[in-house]
């Protein structure tokens, strides 16, 4: 597996860097799936209260007619971490998001279940930037 993000996905998770959201601060990644890449198309901003039960999951899978493909978390905490750990993001795409001296790191993995659930590290790809666009 691995992610590919699109230009107007990769904006919106560099201008929430921009914006220096409070440490936690997640969404959801929207989306879809071909073969063994998911592909991001929007990151939609929630808050930095918990992560959501496997209802509130499905009614926002329903809502965005399947296009949840994961989350997105900024300077996430262990326990964030941990809650995604379960049937209701078993599959489901996880983007830790770091910002440092105006940088955007992004490390993509997806929740897998071997026994336990568990993150596994996946590779991302992306459009460039255009030139004169940094």
């Amino acid at each position: 597996m691995d992610v590919f993000l699109t230009r107007e996905a990769r904006a919106d998770l560099e201008a929430l860097g921009i914006l220096r959201l409070a440490r936690g601060t997640w969404g959801f990644l929207l989306g879809h799936e071909r073969g063994f890449r998911f592909y991001v198309e929007k990151a939609y901003p929630v808050g930095s209260s918990g992560v959501p039960s496997a209802v509130r999951v499905d009614e926002l899978g329903r809502l965005w007619e399947g296009k949840v493909i994961g989350v997105f978390a900024f300077h996430p905490a262990a326990a964030f971490k941990k809650d995604l750990l379960g049937p209701a993001f078993f599959g489901k795409l996880y983007l830790e998001i770091e910002t440092t001296g105006g940088r955007t790191q992004i490390k993509p993995s997806i929740v897998e279940y071997d026994g336990k659930f568990r993150l596994s590290s996946i590779s991302m790809e992306s459009i460039p930037k255009e030139r004169g666009r940094d």
